[in-house]
């Protein structure tokens, strides 16, 4: 959703290092178009056909082919699942489960199939690019496999849950940011989350070179920092960015912590 000259190509203006051109860059963005945009992806999703139609009975029968055309042919012939019906069973149970660690034991009591299964599954879809994982970070990478990933859509609009769905979006953008670096030979970046044992926990965090960059907090209304942000902002010592959906400014507060407008900041991640 952004325009090419205010989009970031460079890390260093979410690192920290170039926050007075972050700011102009926020400043520049027509709010209004942005604001226009956000609201149109929210509720078709980023998907071309559907977004550029703009209409909810469009939008309906194209997300219904799009699910049965992953599912039924593309995963069929991609994989050796056999249970097709198993794996619908599993995408509708997972928009309930968005933006939280991803249980599978709880799947499979619900699904009534082994862990195995449902982690094939998983996989299968991740294949034909249905949802994608974000894994926990942690400075030692075995204990971060140990834990639970997060998974997300590629299609937002499939959760119906609003805050959820809100997540979602920021997550395919923060996705495509990482892309984007990585292909423009940058560094080599990651998205993942971060959690303590206390449930202390960050939406979002972008790492370079296995290093912590930056921490996302996704948000419809909150405009206040989180606590739980404000506590890995201090352990990591990195900048902390509250997005919030139902919000126009850009707040700077100390130490690097900025609650931003959704509309701005997802035009500049592009």
């Amino acid at each position: 959703m952004g325009h090419p000259e205010l989009i970031i190509n460079d890390d260093r203006v979410l690192s920290g290092e170039k926050e007075n051109e972050l700011l102009t860059m926020l400043h520049d963005i027509p709010l209004k178009q942005a604001r226009d945009t956000l609201q149109q992806l929210m509720i078709f999703g980023g998907f071309p056909e559907p977004f550029l139609k703009a209409s909810k009975r469009f939008s309906t029968k194209w997300r219904r082919d799009y699910k049965s055309l992953l599912i039924y042919e593309d995963l069929r012939d991609l994989s050796r699942i056999r249970d097709m019906k198993g794996v619908e069973q599993l995408v509708l149970l997972l928009p309930e489960r968005i933006a939280s660690p991803l249980s599978i034991n709880s799947l499979r009591q619900d699904l009534g199939v082994n862990h195995r299964t449902v982690s094939g599954w998983i996989e299968g879809l991740k294949k034909v690019f249905l949802i994608f994982s974000i894994m926990p970070w942690s400075r030692h990478i075995a204990k971060a496999i140990k834990k639970e990933n997060k998974v997300y859509f590629y299609d937002w609009t499939l959760v119906d849950n609003f805050g959820a769905c809100f997540e979602n979006m920021v997550a395919v953008s923060l996705l495509r940011l990482v892309y984007r670096w990585n292909e423009l030979g940058l560094g080599d970046f990651d998205l993942r989350y971060v959690r303590n044992h206390q449930g202390k926990e960050v939406d979002f965090l972008i790492i370079k070179n296995n290093k912590p960059l930056a921490l996302i907090e996704a948000k419809t209304t909150d405009r206040s920092l989180a606590n739980s942000g404000q506590y890995f902002k201090r352990f990591l010592n990195i900048p902390l960015y509250q997005i919030v959906n139902n919000y126009n400014g850009v707040d700077v507060y100390e130490n690097k912590c900025y609650i931003i407008s959704a509309a701005r900041f997802l035009t500049l991640i592009g």
